[in-house]
């Protein structure tokens, strides 16, 4: 944030001493910028180890009259800098950051819970929109707002909540959950959003487009025959309550609806006795039959066969299956076999090698069913933030993180770029919240690291 940052200008001070009670330094951008400038940043948690590092790399640098600028941090709550060694206190330069001092007018309770990834819009926004003194629900409110872009007391209709929350989901916004449950507060007092699935819907992304599939075939058999649906459809056996008829085909909605399709978040369903206009946004969503003559109509349009020698083709169907997975390695499989039956990856095939192709299947990573340990939220600080590998831009960060989470594994560098940390999960265990199960890839386990290579022939008898 640049309130802070502008404390920090290179070869002013070679030692500056900083209470962080509040871990602001470790905010991803600021963290970096920081780096950039040329600022080593060092915590005083363990004494011990801290004076092995100061004397041994920066005094002797000192000692030699070369100038290279330090940070130390201080992060216990409460601490007093007074609390440092006395040479440090006079030689360095003292600074004290925390979030009572950069957001006066908004809740303490409130902004300590934020991930410290969006403090720098929060501050960006308080900036332009200066508050006024605010409360708890107030500051939450201005947070949505300015932050995530929700104006909660705007949303009046179920245009505006659905627009809203396909804002929220399709963008991949994780809503803490005090802010969802601000949410959810403000909308259940609405008349019109009473039989809504809120406390599902609002927090969890996959509730959401699972609320959203059952109700997709309801919307095209009304399509075909505007009058076959009843008002209450019990025939469709819902699993989540709320209104059968949602607006799919309102401009602001279904600008999303093809892309969620289309990018395996929802999953095309048959609809008989419906025509819809070629190009309608509305074919995304519809199981086309004819497997092979599809197949063979977009490699005709793709490859131009006869012609192009070698041919590329990404089939990303499993991926997006694993990435949506919440039944296991079991469910996975399942889904995979249910696909494969539905005879477009032997169609492919087949019509590659009617071409003359010489066919090969691999894929680009295997899978895992892994276990939920913990997911890191005490400063984003990681540079690549997977479920099985977070990777950060110093080893000094990574390790700060390491030590909180002791399933986890520094692998070291080799042969990666400069300033690429991995961190990875062992075993079977993943960087989210406990007692959540996934399946997913970017470990090392072998499962992960052994893909097939598959050749195709097509002998005659």
């Amino acid at each position: 944030m640049q309130g802070i940052l502008n404390d920090f200008v290179p070869n002013v001070s070679k030692l500056t001493l900083v209470a962080d009670s509040d871990c602001l330094l470790t905010e991803e951008k600021l963290a970096l910028e920081l780096r950039g400038r040329g600022f080593d940043l060092i915590e005083f948690s363990d004494p011990v180890e801290f004076r092995y590092a100061y004397e041994s790399k920066y005094r002797s640098i000192w000692d030699r009259g070369e100038h290279t600028d330090l940070v130390v941090v201080l992060r216990l709550q409460n601490a007093e800098l007074e609390s440092l060694p006395y040479d440090l206190l006079q030689a360095g330069r003292k600074l004290t950051f925390n979030l009572g001092d950069l957001f006066p007018n908004l809740s303490y309770p409130v902004i300590e819970k934020l991930d410290r990834s969006l403090l720098d819009r929060l501050f960006e926004a308080q900036c332009k929109s200066p508050p006024d003194p605010m409360g708890d629900n107030a500051t939450k409110d201005f947070i949505l707002c300015y932050v995530f872009g929700i104006a909660a007391e705007l949303i009046t209709n179920e245009v505006e909540l659905l627009r809203a929350l396909l804002r929220l989901h399709y963008g991949k916004l994780q809503l803490p959950q005090m802010l969802a449950e601000r949410l959810i507060q403000v909308l259940k007092g609405r008349d019109g959003f009473k039989t809504w699935p809120l406390s599902e819907i609002v927090p969890d992304d996959d509730a959401f487009f699972a609320f959203l599939q059952e109700r997709w075939p309801l919307f095209l058999a009304r399509l075909g025959s505007i009058n076959q649906v009843r008002e209450d459809s019990p025939e469709y056996g819902l699993k989540y309550p709320g209104p059968d008829r949602l607006p799919f085909d309102h401009q602001d909605i279904k600008v999303y609806i093809d892309n969620l399709f289309l990018e395996g978040k929802l999953t095309p369903v048959e609809a008989k006795g419906i025509e819809v206009d070629a190009g309608s946004w509305v074919q995304s969503g519809i199981a086309m039959s004819g497997v092979d003559d599809d197949v063979s109509n977009v490699l005709d349009s793709l490859i131009n066969p006869g012609k192009t020698k070698a041919v590329g083709l990404v089939v990303d169907k499993v991926d997006k299956i694993m990435h949506g997975m919440q039944l296991g390695s079991a469910g996975m499989h399942n889904q995979i076999k249910q696909w494969c039956q539905g005879g477009f990856l032997a169609a492919l095939v087949g019509q590659l090698l009617e071409y003359g192709y010489e066919v090969w299947l691999t894929a680009d990573h295997g899978n895992i069913q892994c276990d939920g340990k913990g997911r890191p939220s005490e400063g984003v600080i990681a540079e690549t933030r997977g479920e099985r590998v977070r990777v950060y831009p110093t080893p000094e960060l990574r390790a700060q993180v390491a030590g909180a989470f002791p399933f986890a594994h520094e692998w070291q560098p080799v042969g990666l770029p400069a300033d690429y940390f991995p961190l990875v999960a062992s075993g079977h265990d993943a960087f989210v919240s406990p007692g959540e199960a996934i399946v997913g890839h970017g470990g090392i386990a072998i499962e992960e690291v052994i893909v097939p290579l598959v050749k195709f022939e097509r002998k005659s008898r």
